[in-house]
């Protein structure tokens, strides 16, 4: 309730108490006519002041207009959104559901060929009981200050060679007479490195130095890079 009304409502309950309190005063024994007059001015006004109370004056027509407008607008606004919810509900459900993606199909394996395992070594074949050779001629000794070949003993190189006569081997003998220790010191204290293949020089020294070339030949054949 607004404060107007509030306000029309105190004015009309005091005048109806007013009005009961003359009605009361009449009754009781006051016969006077200007209290009659005064009784039916107050009931008049009672009467005025309650209609003016709850009376809600008619709101005009242009309001009346407006407010139907806008409800009217109101429910087509709401009617448009209850058709798009509805036909997007119909989109969905009558759009196809995509299909899996197929998997690419994996290429073909190429296998790789095995390679094909080295092929034995044919085992060497054993030497066939010979007679024994005549023995070698004697070939005639070095002259002296004559240095051999040393590079014709399979494993000596150039490098090697030089090696050996840095420190004063020349010939077959000298080398044929030496141990494998003295052959490695040699070689050390010439700043070369040591080689596997120093086990077989002293004895192909000692062929070479005695002239067996053939029985040479057919050991360093035997041989690889000078290693047995």
């Amino acid at each position: 309730m607004s404060s107007e009304r509030t306000g029309r409502a105190i004015l009309s309950a005091l005048l109806i108490v007013i009005t009961l309190f003359l009605v009361v005063n009449y009754f009781a024994g006051g016969q006077e006519a200007s209290l009659l007059s005064w009784l039916l001015l107050l009931i008049v006004l009672t009467a005025l002041s309650l209609v003016w109370t709850f009376y809600e004056p008619a709101q005009p027509a242009s309001t009346a207009i407006e407010t139907a407008q806008k409800a009217e607008v109101a429910a087509r606004e709401a009617a448009q959104k209850a058709e798009a919810a509805k036909a997007a509900a119909q989109a969905k459900a009558e759009t196809p559901a995509e299909p899996a993606p197929t998997p690419a199909p994996e290429p073909p394996r190429t296998e790789t060929p095995a390679e094909p395992a080295p092929a034995p070594e044919p085992p060497k074949a054993e030497a066939s009981a010979e007679p024994e050779p005549e023995p070698p001629k004697a070939e005639a000794p070095t002259p002296s200050g004559e240095a051999d070949d040393l590079t014709r003993i399979e494993g000596i190189g150039p490098k090697y060679r030089d090696a050996l006569m840095s420190v004063g081997i020349t010939t077959y003998a000298q080398l044929a007479e030496m141990s494998l220790d003295e052959i490695k010191a040699a070689i050390k204290k010439a700043g070369m490195r040591n080689t596997a293949s120093m086990s077989t020089w002293a004895e192909q020294a000692k062929l070479a130095a005695a002239g067996a070339w053939d029985e040479l030949e057919k050991l360093q054949d035997e041989l690889s890079g000078g290693r047995r």
